[in-house]
């Protein structure tokens, strides 16, 4: 896992998000996503749902983001090993 690239995508279950994750989605990346639905669809995402390197939090952003944040303790990765390492998308 040390060589995996976090990537975070709002707004996943939109065309546009769903398309970076077709585009990203492979073992060297793993693929946290986020959608309110206000305008994503479950069905640009559901073909992704079970893939072991893709997390997806139904969260609306706009609202006391801090308190949302809580969700990555449930990533099955050491974010505090990262240090200030940048990832590309």
């Amino acid at each position: 896992m040390k060589n995996k690239k976090i990537i975070f995508i709002t707004g996943v279950a939109g065309m546009l998000g769903s398309e970076l994750i077709k585009k990203l989605l492979s073992p060297k990346n793993i693929i946290i996503g986020v959608d309110n639905f206000k305008l994503g669809k479950k069905k640009f995402i559901k073909n992704y749902l079970e893939a072991k390197n893709f997390h997806f939090f139904n969260i609306d952003l706009s609202k006391k983001i801090i308190h949302k944040l809580k969700f990555l303790k449930n990533i099955p990765f050491d974010f505090e090993s990262m240090g200030t390492q940048k990832f590309k998308i």
